[in-house]
């Protein structure tokens, strides 16, 4: 069972480690005038009324709605602030209770949120956000899966839990995705895997899980099972933003079925419902673990078959790499360069904005 009061102490030392981070032009603040001016940008609730929410919040991820799964975001507003977005205000606030939530959360869509306050000094959903999609730099209280939650300041994600985990941004090891996605640049020597970002929000958004297997444009494709081959189409180019960040979240949904996405260095998706015959015997596998700490491992230590699957790919289609997305958000890179073992490595899933996952 997670300890609340330990998860929001983290939370709100982390916010204080952001805040006090972030830099004014042209002024010259102390660290407790830098949180001030953070927290006047994008306000905070109090301590005892953000322990009460998360824990709302994540009694209500362990519910249903008529069949579906609770998955609540709470975007903090004082109700003074103007939003700037669609919002829906209610006539009557409703108390913010894990119930309140469980009959609330199919009205934020997708990407919305509901908005809460403590004005009246008890904790109040006093609206429903729509929203298309950006990133929100508002203090968020998010459940992307069963048990998990991501708390979110100044646009990015500063505690996760997972599998009652407690991550923190300031403690995190783990290279994030940015990082990652450089190195399969420099592996397929093309700069279009940099974009892959997207199609792994939408994987880690949809909360199915997903792969995506990378190799070099014109490398053979003779031992991987393609379950639905595509036209190889052109995306739409960089210059087209909002045209190509769709295509690529749409990338993302192929991932729905079983199997992973193939896809060339040149982002041209060449069929999903992929699979690749496993060995018998484990494999030898390089993986992180720790701060500049590399140690060897077997192959079926490193996770089930969506994993393995990936191992395997990256091993005998080097150099190619993989990212596989867990149900519960989690996610890994594995790669490979000719002749070299492959490469695992868990990625952090903090700092991301909160449309991550």
């Amino acid at each position: 069972m997670i300890d609340i009061s330990e998860l929001t102490k983290a939370v709100f030392e982390e916010t204080r480690l952001l805040g006090e981070s972030i830099k004014f032009d042209s002024l010259d603040l102390t660290s407790d005038e830098q949180f001030a001016r953070s927290c006047e940008q994008f306000p905070l609730p109090t301590i005892e009324h953000a322990t009460i929410a998360i824990e709302e919040v994540f009694w209500a991820s362990l519910l249903t709605e008529e069949g579906r799964p609770c998955r609540p975001r709470l975007i903090y507003s004082p109700r003074n602030r103007d939003r700037g977005h669609a919002a829906h205000w209610l006539e009557r606030p409703v108390s913010l209770s894990r119930d309140s939530l469980r009959k609330l959360t199919p009205t934020q869509g997708p990407l919305g949120y509901l908005i809460w306050d403590c004005e009246s000094d008890r904790l109040e959903v006093t609206g429903v956000e729509g929203r298309q999609g950006g990133d929100v730099c508002d203090f968020t209280i998010a459940a992307p899966n069963y048990g998990a939650l991501d708390i979110n300041w100044h646009c990015l994600r500063i505690v996760a839990l997972r599998a009652g985990r407690i991550d923190r941004r300031s403690k995190e090891f783990l290279p994030d995705t940015s990082r990652a996605l450089d190195v399969v640049r420099g592996l397929l020597e093309s700069f279009d895997p940099v974009y892959l970002g997207h199609t792994i929000r939408a994987i880690a958004k949809e909360g199915h899980g997903g792969a995506v297997w990378m190799l070099r444009e014109g490398q053979g494709l003779d031992g991987i099972q393609i379950g639905h081959p595509t036209q190889r189409q052109e995306p739409p180019p960089r210059e087209r933003h909002e045209q190509r960040f769709k295509w690529l979240e749409s990338v993302g949904s192929l991932a729905a079925i079983d199997g992973a996405v193939l896809l060339d260095s040149h982002l041209r998706v060449l069929g999903f419902g992929c699979f690749i015959d496993l060995p018998e015997s484990p494999q030898e596998v390089f993986c992180l673990a720790g701060m500049n700490k590399v140690e060897k491992t077997s192959s079926e230590k490193l996770g089930g078959g969506r994993h393995r699957s990936a191992i395997e790919f990256c091993r005998r289609f080097a150099p190619a790499a993989a990212i596989v997305v867990s149900e519960d958000g989690r996610i890994s890179m594995m790669w490979a360069a000719p002749q070299n073992p492959p490469f695992w490595a868990p990625l952090s899933i903090l700092g991301f904005s909160g449309e991550l996952a």
